[in-house]
């Protein structure tokens, strides 16, 4: 994964993934806030409705921010049965 720099603090971002089964849903500030989940309002590569995906993403511990590419998502590699 590729190097990101935190915008707020200029410290390198640690990469990692980021899932959201439900989708990430977007609003501008223009828009009222939503209150139920609407499907067509879901980022692109971001819902697993009966799947098991994830995001490339960087997060900042120290500013608590998160980068999440929605370009496209990756299948998880589920832990194995424990016997």
């Amino acid at each position: 994964m590729e190097q990101v720099t935190c915008f707020r603090c200029g410290r390198p971002m640690a990469a990692g993934f980021a899932r959201a089964p439900h989708g990430i849903q977007w609003r501008t500030p223009a828009e009222p806030p939503l209150r139920w989940r609407r499907v067509w309002r879901v980022l692109r590569n971001t819902l697993a409705w009966w799947s098991f995906r994830e995001n490339p993403a960087w997060r900042c511990a120290e500013c608590e921010l998160l980068v999440v590419d929605h370009s496209h998502s990756l299948p998880t590699k589920r832990p194995a049965a424990q016997a």
